[in-house]
């Protein structure tokens, strides 16, 4: 009988998000539909559950949350000291064995798979409903002790000061909210970014958006550079607009983890995308809106430093555009704003709202 704390990307479908979260079957759901993602495996919401049961860190919280008082933790400071205290004890208490030995396996098989021992991997919070921004992801980790240091981490993430205090607002109950992490190959992206394939503005669904940067894509999702911003027409197929913005930071790994660095000069005012790499992201993206219904999708992309386009190029998330669920067909962009402020903001939104 197979483990129930692990599920290849492979062996996960799209009705598999309450037991693995969202992240993982978005992407085992871009592999499906034949275009390249990151190969992985998730560890599912049933081996969180195991860890909290077996080393009585469940029996421990549980009470403990519901000790305080209902309103508590709308009190961000109050929810600060609850989350600091969670988050140390679940970082402190090791792996139960079985589960570590699964842990251990499973990195193994997928060095093996990747022909790279000790492969870097991304380890990415999974949760079962949307709670963006909330949920820690790590990248560029290598090797069994710092693999198994930061799936604690995501998993003491659910209970960070943010999450519990908008469980609270929200009313919500900590217990409802599984979380699952996605292990999968790192990308070491030349560059990254983010596609909206409705404009984040006007809703219009001919109206692409493509945002990128040198290096990791974290720059982008993060909104802390200003990227470059392509608008494709897709009806047309033409390129509306490209707006090369100086970009005088970009996200790298490191030793371990990854680290921010400056971009060299000559390529701080160069175009992030050539022109064929921009359609044939567009190409991508369309097989993705094509598999949820033509619902329109937020995609994240990176394109690899260590091969050749269109080989290098990988899609790591796509989900619904939140705007666009919420009807923004005539959203309107506040006057002091320049259109670039304004999908700024909706990116911060996107990631904090």
């Amino acid at each position: 009988m197979a483990d129930p704390s692990v599920l290849w990307f492979e062996e996960i479908t799209q009705e598999a998000t309450p037991l693995v979260g969202k992240k993982s079957v978005s992407l085992a759901h871009m592999g499906r539909i034949g275009l390249r993602a990151p190969r992985g495996f998730a560890l599912t919401v049933r081996a969180w559950g195991l860890f909290l049961m077996k080393t009585g860190l469940g029996a421990e919280i549980g009470p403990y949350l519901r000790g305080l008082e209902p309103e508590a933790l709308k009190d961000l400071d109050t929810a600060q000291k609850v989350g600091t205290h969670i988050s140390r004890r679940i970082r402190m208490t090791p792996l139960p064995e079985t589960l570590s030995r699964t842990l251990s396996e499973s990195y193994e098989t997928l060095c093996e798979v990747c022909g790279v021992a000790n492969v870097p991997v991304a380890v990415r919070s999974s949760g079962t409903i949307s709670r963006p921004g909330l949920f820690a992801s790590f990248l560029h980790i290598s090797g069994k002790t710092d693999l198994e240091k930061s799936v604690k981490a995501c998993w003491a993430s659910a209970y960070s000061p943010r999450a519990l205090a908008m469980d609270a607002q929200q009313e919500r109950g900590f217990e409802n909210c599984g979380i699952g992490v996605a292990i999968c190959e790192f990308v070491r992206a030349r560059t990254a970014g983010v596609l909206f394939t409705a404009h984040p503005i006007t809703g219009n669904r001919h109206k692409w958006v493509i945002e990128a940067n040198w290096g990791l894509g974290e720059s982008v999702v993060q909104a802390s550079v200003v990227p470059d911003r392509f608008t494709v027409d897709v009806s047309e197929q033409r390129i509306e607009s490209r707006d090369i913005h100086t970009k005088t930071t970009q996200v790298i790994p490191a030793k371990a983890g990854v680290e921010v660095v400056p971009v060299e000069p000559g390529a701080q005012k160069a175009a992030s995308l050539t022109d064929e790499e921009l359609w044939g992201l567009v190409g991508a993206a369309k097989v993705v809106v094509d598999s949820f219904g033509g619902v329109p999708q937020d995609i994240e992309w990176a394109l690899s430093s260590e091969a050749s386009f269109p080989q290098n190029l990988f899609l790591l998330q796509a989900r619904p555009m939140v705007a666009y669920q919420k009807g923004f067909k005539n959203i309107r962009k506040p006057s002091r704003k320049t259109q670039g402020d304004h999908i700024a903001d909706l990116m911060i939104e996107r990631l904090f709202g």
